[in-house]
């Protein structure tokens, strides 16, 4: 049927150009084939082109164009990512690309790219949702994690490269979130439509520093553009005219379509301003904001009474039919796609990527790679070293788990099981009866009742696992109060799977287990960093409790239609954390080495004084362990910075970031050496908060807001620029890693070439083993520039893999654009001239070569 409705549609190009001369034409420069398509819609097809709806042959993604069929248009299927591909089938858990950064190979992201790409054609999908290109301006952003860090340049580089190699398979890329959406607190929007505040950023910041990583993603052809949550300037991004028209459309000339963050639509109108697509759609199923969709019945509404123009829809319909033609869904001529995964090539690069991608920020006395005889006599601590920490939000193929522990047992090929201790609980246990009290306020225990209300009796505690799960489809509920013995912070936790659990606390949800996000998906074993210990979602809330006073509790449990329920209210009580700790540090006196897993999910809601340090109690521990081991490692799975009191005390610190699925095995392979660490931190770890640009305590308008605005006041002075500008010392600069080798540089070498310089020098292994070295080359400003400028920016970096002796010549070029500013008053980009210096360095604090660009 398809390939008939469109052959008669290229048989009618030529009628229906005539016969429709004095129908207003679909905007644009689009091609005849959208054109006829566009002109013989109906309007209600139209609205099918732009308005998401559910899917009726689910595939558990995010969002669903049903596509026009008697004109042989076919649907589109969207899928989140950016580490894996987010739908009801199993897929490869890649590293995080806060991870990929940190290799700063355009390779990398290239393979990275083209993996999700072609396990978004096994899986029915047909638009990936990455990469992510907002640039990293917090070093506690939740979302840091899925970023490409803190450099305009290399954001750019990675999500070029990134998106060529989805967009080889045939599967189109989104990149996101669209525009200044760098933080989370007072962004607005969501399912909820919540206020946000204006973020303020000038034109001459928006073009240097959070434009180009999506100005890099227009020119490498990316099909689609995400409208993020925020205000901007003055306007919704969702529905602001000069970024989605006057950015996308008339200065970079972009032919892409623009869809909505899911929930992030707020007006009909959206669509004149450049709205391209309206997610997650219309019908009960998607509460969208405070008056549901935006679009759907009220833009038919909105176009049949003119209020709206019918041009505005087309040209919105033939941005997407734009790119569903390049890419060939309307003549058959889509790339082809396997109908499988290749789990063990995929997984393959995924422990390849997590090794090259480790970040060695410490090796004192070279303690890594560990010996097999130190290693067979480790100490194991911390739960992310006998439970693997793929990454949040992202599930993997679970049969293919293996722990860190685990890994490490496996490679050495010892019967002998390496030594473990929890050292920091996640699992928790259940709260016994004793603590809690039912509604009356007689026995012990909680208040069962049934989906309707109805009272069934007292329980002992919620702890439904195992046999003894509750039955398929049903929901309950628990309720009394909590009272404690001993004042402190308390991680107060519900546990599920087969269904969802709530946990309420004096009557305001506090954590949700098993959970679907956005009304679209499946359930996830993401709510911690790790599941609990017998394979359910862990939803925690870390609370400060009184002794001897109440607190009413609620859990909400509610089984899958076709699912039996597992559900545990549980706890870690400060008496545990304390019992944790002293366990730990008793089992380091006897260890040879301490290898302690630190864990953290950052997010921007900590208390600003905390918002550096590790969760819970683990900085305690790290310390309580050092003191009485000297050799004390520290492996992180995290996606942002921490301010590491406790740094001196230790001899090594290694970033494993997030890993992915193969994480156990790319952790093995590192301290063990048959990996050598690779990665460079793409972002800044500060020694404290305040010296953050965005957290200077002289700036509250820069992150918490000033009368309802969030002003990005330090300009063009973020990340690197920032500590060196102000000479501010950070703890690990931007760019910084070690590795088990050492690398030399020498012959620099600067000279014109076309219309701009050539910067080219040699790196040379001088160490035993063979490793990859990431030399970066960065442009100095004017002695008198013409407008306040960074003392030095990257502009270029490569990805050197040498053997011992080895050398190589590496160059990069230099465009006029990376020596130039962006002007305000000439709303364009003007050569900085003057004299200028070119440095090229092992990071932004270590210069190994200083030269002049020739006059």
């Amino acid at each position: 049927m398809r390939s008939n409705a469109l052959r008669l549609v290229l048989a009618t190009l030529s009628v229906v150009a005539t016969a429709n001369a004095s129908t207003p034409a679909a905007g644009g420069d689009f091609s005849p084939v959208v054109k006829s398509l566009v002109s013989q819609m109906t309007l209600d097809e139209k609205l099918t082109m732009v308005q998401g709806t559910r899917d009726p042959a689910y595939n558990g993604g995010a969002g669903y164009i049903a596509g026009v069929p008697r004109l042989g248009v076919p649907p589109l299927r969207m899928a989140d990512g950016p580490a894996n591909v987010y739908v009801r089938y199993e897929t490869t858990a890649l590293p995080q690309p806060i991870t990929l950064a940190a290799t700063f190979s355009r390779e990398y992201a290239k393979q990275y790219g083209e993996i999700l790409g072609r396990e978004s054609r096994a899986t029915r999908n047909d638009v990936l949702l990455g990469p992510m290109v907002n640039l990293s301006r917090l070093p506690n952003w939740g979302r840091n994690v899925t970023s490409f860090g803190e450099d305009p340049f290399v954001i750019g580089q990675l999500a070029a490269a990134e998106i060529g190699g989805i967009q080889s398979t045939g599967t189109m890329a989104n990149a996101k979130h669209f525009l200044a959406n760098n933080q989370s607190l007072n962004q607005g929007g969501g399912i909820n439509g919540a206020d946000g505040f204006d973020f303020i950023v000038d034109q001459r910041t928006l073009h240097e520093i959070y434009l180009p990583g999506f100005e890099a993603a227009l020119q490498a052809g990316v099909a689609s553009v995400m409208a993020s949550y925020n205000k901007t300037n003055g306007s919704w991004n969702a529905e602001n005219k000069g970024n989605l028209t006057g950015l996308l459309r008339d200065e970079m000339k972009w032919d892409g379509f623009v869809v909505s963050d899911w929930h992030a639509n707020r007006s009909t109108p959206s669509i004149v301003a450049g709205l391209d697509m309206e997610m997650p759609g219309v019908g009960p199923q998607y509460p969208t904001g405070r008056e549901g969709a935006k679009w759907g019945p009220r833009l038919k509404a909105a176009v049949e009474s003119k209020q709206v123009g019918t041009d505005a829809l087309d040209r919105a319909v033939g941005h997407v039919l734009t790119q569903m033609e390049k890419f060939g869904f309307l003549n058959g001529t889509r790339v082809p796609g396997p109908t499988e995964i290749d789990v063990e090539g995929h997984a393959a690069f995924a422990r390849k990527l997590a090794g090259e991608g480790a970040v060695l920020l410490k090796n004192q006395g070279n303690i890594l790679p560990l010996s097999a005889a130190a290693a067979s006599e480790v100490l194991l601590i911390g739960p992310t070293a006998e439970q693997l920490a793929i990454g949040p939000g992202i599930s993997g193929f679970e049969s293919r788990f293996v722990s860190p522990r685990e890994a490490l047992q496996r490679s050495l090929g010892s019967s002998a099981p390496l030594k473990h201790v929890v050292g920091d609980e996640l699992t928790g246990v259940a709260i016994p009866a004793e603590f809690l009290t039912p509604e009356a306020g007689q026995g012990a225990g909680l208040t069962r009742r049934a989906s309707d209300s109805s009272p069934m009796g007292i329980d002992p505690g919620v702890n439904f696992t195992g046999d003894k799960a509750l039955p398929v489809g049903r929901g309950y509920s628990w309720r009394g109060t909590l009272k404690v013995g001993e004042s402190g912070s308390y991680a107060l936790q519900v546990h599920s799977w087969g269904g969802t659990g709530v946990l309420k606390v004096d009557g305001q949800p506090r954590a949700y287990s098993a959970s679907v996000r956005f009304g679209h998906g499946i359930p996830r074993k993401y709510s911690s960093v790790v599941p609990t210990k017998d394979g359910l979602d862990n939803a925690q809330y870390s609370v400060g409790l009184v002794a001897g006073k109440s607190y009413a509790i609620e859990v909400e449990g509610q089984a899958e239609p076709e699912s039996t329920l597992q559900v545990r209210l549980a706890w870690v009580t400060p008496a545990m954390r304390k019992q944790n700790i002293a366990e730990a540090v008793a089992a380091a006196k006897d260890a040879r080495t301490a290898v302690i897993f630190a864990w953290a999910r950052s997010g921007e809601f900590d208390d600003p004084d905390q918002a550096l340090a590790l969760p819970g109690d683990q900085d305690e521990l790290i310390s309580a362990v050092a003191r009485v081991n000297p050799r004390t490692i520290v492996v992180f799975n995290s996606g942002s910075p921490h301010d590491m009191p406790w740094r001196d005390q230790v001899k090594g610190i290694l970033y494993l970031w997030y890993p992915g699925q193969e994480g156990g095995w790319a952790t093995a392979d590192v301290l063990l050496g048959k990996t050598n660490p690779g990665g460079r931190l793409a972002m800044t770890f500060p020694k404290k908060f305040s010296d953050v640009a965005a957290f200077d305590p002289k700036h509250p308008e820069r992150y918490t807001g000033v009368n309802k605005q969030v002003v990005y006041s330090e300009g063009i002075f973020t990340g690197y620029r920032h500590f060196d500008e102000h000479k501010i010392a950070p703890l690990h600069p931007f760019g910084f890693g070690l590795s088990y080798t050492t690398f030399a540089y020498s012959n620099l070498n600067v000279a014109a070439s076309g219309d701009g310089f050539d910067v080219s020098f040699t790196v040379r292994n001088t160490g035993r083993v063979a490793g990859a070295d990431v030399p970066q080359v960065y442009l100095e400003r004017p002695a008198n520039a013409p407008i306040a400028m960074a003392p030095k920016t990257l502009v270029g970096f490569d990805r050197v893999t040498l053997a011992p002796a080895e050398q190589k010549t590496v160059t990069v070029h230099v465009s006029p654009r990376q020596q130039s500013y962006w002007s305000e008053a000439d709303r364009g980009w003007h050569k900085a001239e003057g004299a200028r210096g070119i440095v090229v360095g092992a990071s932004s604090r270590d210069i190994k070569l200083s030269g002049r660009l020739p006059q």
